[in-house]
């Protein structure tokens, strides 16, 4: 579309295209090799490389799994296997692939039908890769990632754990007979095993950029990186006004037809005590309200698609109740009735629009997609005091139950919902005009504060080039 394109006739145009290459070459070369990301992590000892993990849980059928106290052996490497960066979009395409990875724990297993077990376990983590999708902006001569979108292209994982007399191996997932429901807690599991892995790499990748001179990579032209900046500007202008409209859209649709309350499934399970004794608890009569309070969050990022766009919008609701009416936990011969209200939670989302131009007077617009990336944690902590062993034990695994039916459960109906309220929406005929009018906005900047900036970088260049000549001479 034309709103991105950087003429040809334009003295700096083959230079942008130049630069998004060597920008994705500043970026990757260090990475030609395993780069060991030894940061972020909670390591067992001090000289050890074993990472501490969060512990999870997931239901096979009616068995609650749990994975606790789980170790990865060894901090894993990573290689980059490719990279296109793209200036007229400003945006950077990077993808990742990290060593294999081993995992080692107790697994827990029970059911209202069996009795608790426990087995050491291993779960292998094997050809995890990923793929960051950045926006970028220019500030004074660097390039800045405010948003960047993750996303697992592949990935294997084994888990396992011996039988009772050891004489084979067991194989727990093998019992989902569901291919599509065993892919997504395979997915499940490995987002929560490398979320601090996924977090460290996009670090480094917003550093490298952070340090990388925008000017440097345009033939050291001011004036041409100033130009870049005025075409990000444009680009933000146009597309801004059209996220900007879609949101108050959706969030009037959901409200208009009262979808944006969602009735949370009910939750039941076991807990068991430090000293093995034995309880039970039961959530019902929930609620999660306010997802007519969508925001967006950052900056957009533009991507070209051939002759089409993708637009990508970062998103959070502003407000997002979840409560329980009923939370029932019974010990033993006592039994405990409380209302349950989740504290507020930092949560993230997005969705991927793409824009076809079908003529110079319409264009298509349609969902590519819309995923809930986080709910936030939910730390259970009751105001009265209990007793140690309860804040010690049945705390953390309630906890622990509760935010696996948000994230596994809620989540996906959240979507739903979501993803309906959208395709409504991009129907709407107020949508169609704004990227085919959209003006040229680079008349608004008249002023740059890099131009006195601009001046003394090449000050500096000719004064150099002048010193070079004299020694020369």
């Amino acid at each position: 579309m034309n709103i991105i394109k950087i003429k040809e006739e334009e003295d700096y145009a083959t230079v942008v295209k130049a630069a998004g290459k060597m920008l994705s070459e500043r970026i990757t070369y260090p990475w030609q090799e395993d780069l060991s990301l030894r940061t972020k992590w909670s390591y067992s000892e001090k000289t050890s490389k074993e990472l501490l993990m969060k512990e999870l849980c997931f239901m096979i059928n009616e068995e609650q799994i749990e994975l606790l106290e789980p170790v990865m052996e060894e901090e894993p490497n990573c290689k980059i296997l490719f990279g296109q960066g793209n200036l007229e979009t400003l945006s950077l395409i990077l993808r990742f692939k990290l060593t294999d990875m081993k995992v080692t724990g107790m697994l827990r297993s029970y059911s209202s039908s069996k009795p608790c077990k426990s087995f050491p376990y291993e779960l292998i983590l094997k050809d995890v890769e990923f793929e960051i999708t950045a926006g970028l902006i220019i500030q004074r001569d660097s390039f800045c990632i405010e948003n960047y979108l993750n996303d697992y292209v592949n990935f294997n994982i084994v888990l396992f754990y011996k039988s009772k007399d050891e004489s084979k191996d067991i194989f727990p997932l093998d019992k989902i007979h569901n291919s599509a429901l065993r892919k997504s807690i395979e997915k499940y599991i490995v987002e929560k095993f490398t979320k601090d892995i996924i977090i460290a790499v996009g670090d480094k990748v917003t550093e490298d950029c952070i340090d990388t001179s925008v000017s440097g990579l345009l033939d050291n032209e001011c004036k041409y990186r100033n130009q870049l900046r005025l075409h990000k500007k444009k680009i933000t202008v146009a597309f801004q006004k059209l996220a900007t409209e879609l949101v108050t859209l959706i969030n009037n649709n959901l409200k208009n037809k009262h979808l944006s309350e969602i009735k949370l499934p009910n939750i039941s399970g076991k807990l068991i005590e430090k000293d093995n004794g034995r309880g039970s608890f039961t959530a019902d009569d929930g609620l999660l309200k306010s997802l007519s309070s969508l925001q967006q969050m950052g900056d957009i990022i533009v991507l070209q698609d051939d002759e089409d766009i993708v637009l990508l919008v970062f998103l959070y609701f502003s407000v997002l109740d979840i409560s329980y009416k009923h939370l029932s936990i019974m010990k033993k011969d006592s039994e405990q009735v409380r209302f349950f209200e989740a504290p507020e939670n930092s949560n993230s989302s997005y969705m991927k629009i793409k824009i076809h131009k079908t003529d110079n007077e319409k264009i298509n617009l349609s969902l590519l997609d819309y995923k809930v990336e986080d709910l936030g944690y939910i730390e259970i902590n009751w105001d009265e005091s209990e007793n140690d062993l309860f804040k010690k034990s049945v705390e953390p695994e309630l906890a622990m139950w509760l935010n696996y039916t948000l994230e596994y459960t809620v989540t996906l109906l959240i979507e739903e919902k979501i993803k309906s309220s959208i395709i409504e929406v991009l129907t709407d005929a107020k949508l169609k005009p704004f990227l085919l009018y959209s003006k040229d906005t680079a008349d608004d900047y008249d002023s740059d504060p890099l131009e006195d900036e601009c001046e003394k970088f090449e000050e500096g260049i000719n004064t150099n080039d002048d010193a070079g000549s004299g020694h020369n001479a």
